[in-house]
């Protein structure tokens, strides 16, 4: 793909011409959003910028890049909006100008932040619907990539155009001029490497760098490159986009691969993906088709559509025969392998489900399959799937790191094979965790270091599986939340197809999970997301507080099994030290197996709390204005470290309207909340 620049037309506009032309006074500040199209053209071509026309309502160019700039000038420019006045205005940024887009609060305070501390500040800023666009000059010798996020997930995280990105520009899509300091894109203030960097820092990226040097590509025409988009078009037609995740995912792939991640292949994936019933919209379009960038693994060629196609039953050969004579179907002949005769060849099975059989198959099977080994000891199997569900600050992570340095140190897993992904931290935090790491020989993994991104995760799962290099591996996932979304059972049930794939490839899967904020009505609490995070494991724990000594400082949790597949217990007690300042590595030695007995007497001591103390918790919660069942209960339970299991027992044994008997009833107000209050 050739470069693109802007702040360089070989004629640029007089402000003459943009006075007889737009009949309205010169500069980009005069534009509003009673300006025309046409006049709104006229005035960012004097600017400087390769504008370009928007189809309306979409970020889509109505003429494909190349072609359009191939013959760029004044009158072109002219005569498009003179006949189609309705295409709304954009502009290809090219590779001298960067554009850093906020469109949260989160994010807008971000980039004000970064502007700030580097003393850096736009001469151009456009008010959008949602934030804000910071425009920048590039210095030549400056590394900038575009980027995109996810405003629901990543707030604040600030996108990056640059490059062959479009823009839409005032008056379209509601934009405005809001500061500007340039009569042309020559005057804008220029992105120091330093910010360019910052920005990606706070984006969970590594520096930008440059390219790796590839083998030239040979130059595609104008209407050659046309030709290739026809032909891409066609192919998924084909396919359709409600295809499955994987095959949707692949052919965005094959397309971004085609086109070198241009805004035209971009433009054809969304067209193609909003045709579907799960077309989650062009941000996240955008945001998956610049992920790809960072991908270094097996391509995914146009190939893979050709396979699509005739997987649907369809000829693509004949497909793209139809285009035009710059793609002909051409004689081939079969050629076997040597010494084979064609008729030797084994012959095609009338039953395709055939192809896929394992009968046969058991001799290898039977070789890669993992001895009954607790990486967990008596929670989790090497080769399974365990998930531990826990709230915050019950321990699982101190579990997790001790079960795994127990079973290196005792010779039932190798270091080598343990990856800790830790997404969850602070630097602190991980700082600590690497150093455990490095002393034991494990593996650490964090979002941003060492190239490291967990968008591209799923990626390198899918090219672990297709190379045969699971077998052995050992994934500790804290936390879950950090690699998909829990609540979007799509989102999930396409992860669990995934994680289902490495394990039965030999990999172990141990990922770390909260609970829900509130426990159910017996007090045990309940995994947060949808049923299928359970359904679909091998095996789950919940872990809750059992006991917190204050003698003794020492907490006593409980592991419960909910789902099991295997030689695993169906429960398990530990206590750990929660003493003030204490190191990671003395929380870690402090974890002992608490056996039966010394559980019922935590649970016996937990019993014999007096019922008159906890009475006057929960009496005391609904004077401070805590009123519905379970809220007292949390509240209740904090205030005397008494199992909330305990402290319902007590609510519902003294709710009643006797004053003689009872201390507390409630009242059934909207939507069925039953409201306690106390007895006078």
């Amino acid at each position: 793909m050739a470069e693109i620049s802007n702040c360089n037309n070989d004629q640029p506009v007089t402000k003459h011409q943009v006075i007889t032309q737009t009949n309205r006074s010169y500069g980009i500040d005069s534009i509003n959003s009673d300006t025309n199209n046409l006049s709104a053209a006229m005035t960012w071509y004097g600017f400087g910028l390769n504008i370009a026309p928007i189809s309306p309502g979409t970020k889509k160019t109505a003429r494909r890049w190349d072609s359009w700039l191939e013959n760029f000038s004044m009158e072109t420019v002219v005569n498009h909006w003179k006949k189609n006045p309705d295409h709304e205005v954009g502009f290809i940024v090219g590779d001298d100008i960067i554009v850093f887009d906020a469109d949260s609060p989160e994010s807008i305070a971000r980039l004000y932040e970064i502007e700030k501390a580097l003393d850096v500040h736009p001469s151009l800023t456009i008010k959008t619907e949602k934030g804000e666009h910071h425009y920048f000059k590039r210095d030549e010798d400056s590394v900038a990539k575009s980027d995109s996020h996810s405003t629901e997930q990543h707030p604040e995280r600030i996108d990056v155009k640059t490059g062959r990105a479009l823009i839409v520009l005032p008056p379209s899509g509601g934009k405005e001029v809001w500061i500007n300091e340039a009569d042309h894109c020559r005057e804008l203030a220029v992105a120091p490497q330093a910010f360019i960097d910052a920005v990606a820092r706070n984006n969970g990226r590594d520096k930008p760098q440059k390219p790796k040097l590839k083998p030239p590509a040979p130059a595609i025409k104008p209407e050659d490159m046309d030709q290739q988009h026809r032909q891409l078009d066609a192919l998924l037609t084909h396919i359709g986009p409600d295809c499955g995740y994987e095959d949707w995912l692949h052919a965005l792939m094959a397309v971004h691969y085609e086109t070198g991640g241009a805004e035209e292949g971009l433009a054809i994936v969304d067209d193609w993906s909003s045709q579907g019933k799960k077309y989650p919209g062009s941000a996240e379009i955008e945001a998956k088709w610049r992920s790809f960038d960072q991908y270094d693994g097996t391509s995914i060629t146009v190939a893979t559509l050709h396979k699509m196609v005739e997987d649907n039953g369809y000829n693509w050969i004949d497909i793209l025969s139809k285009l035009g004579p710059q793609f002909k179907k051409c004689k081939f002949v079969v050629i076997h392998p040597d010494g084979i005769e064609k008729n030797d060849l084994k012959s095609v099975s009338a039953n395709a489900l055939e192809t896929f059989s394992l009968t046969g198959k058991s001799p290898e099977l039977e070789a890669q399959s993992l001895a009954e080994v607790h990486v967990l000891d008596g929670i989790a199997l090497l080769g399974q799937w365990t998930t531990l569900f826990s709230k915050p600050n019950v321990g699982k992570t101190v579990f997790a790191l001790y079960f795994l340095i127990d079973a290196i140190q005792q010779g039932r897993i190798l270091a080598k094979d343990v990856f800790y992904l830790d997404l969850d931290d602070n630097h602190a935090g991980l700082t600590t965790k690497t150093k455990i790491a490095e002393e034991v020989g494990f593996h650490i993994i964090c979002d941003g270091y060492e190239g490291f991104k967990v968008s591209n995760f799923i990626h390198l799962i899918e090219e672990l599986i297709s190379k045969d290099q699971v077998h052995g591996i050992i994934l500790v996932l804290d936390t879950l939340k950090k690699f998909t979304s829990l609540m979007d059972k799509s989102a999930i049930s396409r992860w669990n197809q995934i994680m289902r794939r490495f394990v039965v490839k030999g990999g172990t899967i141990i990922a770390l999970a909260h609970t829900n904020k509130k426990s159910g009505s017996d007090g045990k609490p309940i995994p947060a997301g949808v049923s299928d995070l359970v359904d679909d494991v091998d095996c789950a724990y919940t872990i809750d507080v059992v006991e917190i000594d204050q003698a003794t400082q020492a907490k006593t949790i409980v592991f419960e099994n909910i789902k099991r597949r295997g030689n695993v217990v169906n429960s398990a007690a530990y206590s750990y030290s929660v003493e003030d300042g204490l190191s990671y590595e003395q929380l870690l030695a402090s974890v002992q197996l608490v056996d039966q007995s010394q559980l019922e007497q935590a649970e016996q001591a937990e019993s014999i709390k007096t019922v008159a103390e906890i009475i006057d918790a929960i009496m005391t919660s609904i004077v401070e204005g805590v009123t519905t069942k379970m809220a007292i209960r949390d509240s209740a339970s904090e205030r005397t470290s008494v199992s909330k299991r305990r402290v319902l027992e007590v609510i519902e044994t003294y709710t009643g309207s006797d004053t003689d008997h009872h201390r507390w009833n409630y009242s059934v107000q909207n939507h069925g909340r039953h409201v306690y209050h106390l007895l006078n």
